[in-house]
């Protein structure tokens, strides 16, 4: 019963990944002249090609997936530092800077910020086939986006537990997520002031890697600030004497 909903994460990640080779393997057919033997070349590799992706999701993918399941189920439970009371406390009425859409907004800045002078270089080599050599200062610059990411995602659950707040599960998720979104929107007027994007077919191409991108990098900025503040409160409550 636990690997059906699994299966089904694993399912749409295939689609998703489907979605991706199908805007890519496409372009050619839209491109190729009608009526021609290209079309039939074309149309033919498409099947090919999602036939074999078919059979990395069933191959591949998804007996990987139970097995790292499976051996994940088996592992004990996490317990808990201490005591923590079934019937929840009510929360004091809270400012508005601590409201959970304006600090994740503010907690996303500090992160985009540490890596917005490589993007520059970053979209170049993207989509101006410009070669990008500067990869220790990448692995720098996103060694330090993680840093601040999990300080950034520590000092605001402190704040908000001082506000006697302990909703902080998503919200520590939300803080430094937001740095996607800041992503996107420095993407889009890279666009707009360098790129000149004409066409239905570049402008979905562009953003629609954009916002691929720009979700996996809220997944990933977000996880660390999570992953930061489960340890920080962990660490905190198992320290408390409880007599």
């Amino acid at each position: 019963q636990h690997l059906l909903p699994i299966l089904a994460f694993s399912w749409c990640t295939f689609v998703l990944h489907h979605a991706n080779a199908r805007v890519r393997l496409w372009l050619p057919l839209l491109q190729a002249p009608p009526g021609g033997a290209g079309v039939l070349l074309v149309a033919a590799e498409i099947v090919t090609q999602l036939l074999a992706l078919l059979l990395l999701w069933l191959g591949l993918h998804v007996p990987l997936l139970a097995t790292g399941a499976s051996l994940g189920f088996r592992q004990p439970r996490a317990e808990d530092p201490c005591f923590t009371n079934l019937i929840p406390r009510q929360i004091p009425t809270q400012p508005l800077w601590a409201h959970p859409l304006v600090a994740a907004l503010s907690g996303g800045l500090l992160p985009f910020g540490s890596a917005a002078i490589e993007l520059s270089s970053l979209y170049s080599s993207a989509w101006n086939g410009r070669i990008y050599s500067l990869f220790g200062f990448l692995f720098l610059t996103a060694t330090t986006t993680a840093l601040i990411c999990a300080e950034v995602g520590v000092v605001l659950c402190y704040f908000q537990l001082c506000r006697e707040d302990y909703r902080w599960w998503w919200r520590s998720f939300a803080h430094t997520g937001s740095c996607g979104l800041y992503f996107f929107l420095h993407a889009a007027a890279y666009a707009h002031s360098e790129l000149h994007l004409s066409g239905p077919t570049a402008i979905a191409i562009y953003y629609g890697y954009t916002a691929a991108a720009s979700a996996a990098l809220s997944l990933v900025t977000g996880g660390v600030s999570f992953v930061a503040c489960f340890w920080f409160v962990r660490s905190i409550f198992a320290a408390v004497k409880v007599d």
